[in-house]
């Protein structure tokens, strides 16, 4: 399984890396404006039908029935520290752009 989890680990900084890029780059530059709108359920189909589907076969083989729900405190706070970040992220970028006059 290690591979397996090493692949979910790709997605993951794959999906980060392109949303860190997402906002660097302004609107005018995007090769397909209509695509990066739709970015985001595009990589979620992808990821469904590439990895997901998959983990979910597997879940449900070795776990008929059902698996020990962990507490969603922890990855709560931490997805919402990432959003957080993130936005601020975003807004250091627009700042930055509007200072030096970069349309977006």
């Amino acid at each position: 399984m290690p591979a397996k989890a090493k692949n979910s680990l790709l997605w993951f900084y794959g999906v980060v890396a392109f949303f860190i890029l997402f906002a660097l780059v302004p609107d005018h530059l995007m090769p397909f404006p209509a695509f990066t709108r739709r970015s985001q359920f595009i990589i979620l189909i992808l990821w469904y039908f590439i990895s997901g589907r998959e983990q979910a076969r597997y879940v449900r083989q070795h776990f008929p029935n059902g698996y020990v729900k962990k507490k969603w405190g922890k990855p709560l706070f931490i997805g919402f520290g990432a959003m957080i970040a993130y936005l601020i992220y975003s807004a250091v970028v627009s700042l930055i752009y509007d200072k030096f006059g970069i349309n977006s």
